[in-house]
């Protein structure tokens, strides 16, 4: 009876393992690969990047230019003191005074000059869309009556000022093309556009390009460009360096 019954129970015992197979063991899966995730049901892995081809970017990530070409600009000019990093205010839209026709400082930005043009690779005219002047709708600059020559450069004092004219072209020295100032030798073309700044570069009588540094002079509400700071400041005290940025 015995032999019986421990025959009986081994035969059960079989028959149940026999019914339900082996699932496949875990052990031997690869939790390195998607493949072997997918099978433990965990979360894919994120992609890498280590394999990239040289000189190539992710597919996700895009290299973005600061500026541009051929994009439409317009906004308001904020003048910002360089040393310091106040803001000074914003070009004004009108003239210093009917007498005195070049650009001065407002800090009140409804009065300010609104502008636009369109970026170019190299140097920008810069359109006046409310200014005083719409015989000389271009920002420019013209040059000092107080200068020696029509040129800027190391060692002078010589200034041009903030205004509107008629346009010049790309590269050309100050020519009598018109402005609102005076009868005077003035440049349009000398504007620069990267990632809201906005810079000037004069071009002298030679077609060289000097310094040129923005410069505000708050005893005369005045805005010019200079090619040597410190001779100008010996000349005329009292100014600053200053930026200007497109808002």
């Amino acid at each position: 009876m015995f032999i019986v019954t421990h025959f009986l129970t081994v035969l059960f015992l079989v028959l149940a393992v026999s019914a339900h197979p082996h699932k496949r063991s875990d052990v031997n899966i690869d939790i390195n690969t998607n493949a072997g995730r997918l099978a433990r049901g965990l979360p894919l892995l994120r992609p890498r990047f280590s394999n990239i081809l040289p000189g190539r970017s992710p597919t996700r990530v895009h290299a973005q230019r600061s500026s541009p070409s051929n994009v439409p600009v317009s906004g308001v000019v904020k003048v910002t003191r360089v040393d310091t990093g106040a803001q000074v205010g914003y070009i004004a839209n009108t003239y210093v005074s009917p007498s005195t026709q070049r650009f001065g400082i407002t800090t009140n930005i409804g009065q300010a000059l609104t502008v636009a043009f369109t970026t170019l690779a190299g140097p920008n005219d810069v359109v006046e869309t409310n200014g005083p002047d719409g015989a000389h709708p271009f920002l420019g600059f013209v040059v000092g009556p107080a200068d020696s020559d029509n040129d800027l450069g190391s060692g002078s004092f010589n200034y041009i000022l903030l205004t509107g004219t008629s346009p010049t072209t790309s590269g050309s020295p100050p020519a009598a093309v018109g402005n609102s100032y005076d009868s005077g030798d003035s440049e349009s073309m000398v504007w620069t556009y990267d990632s809201s700044s906005l810079t000037a570069q004069w071009v002298n009588t030679d077609g060289s390009h000097p310094s040129t540094t923005l410069w505000y002079l708050p005893s005369a509400n005045g805005l010019v460009a200079v090619g040597d700071p410190t001779s100008f400041s010996a000349s005329f005290p009292g100014g600053f360096a200053v930026s200007f940025t497109i808002i």
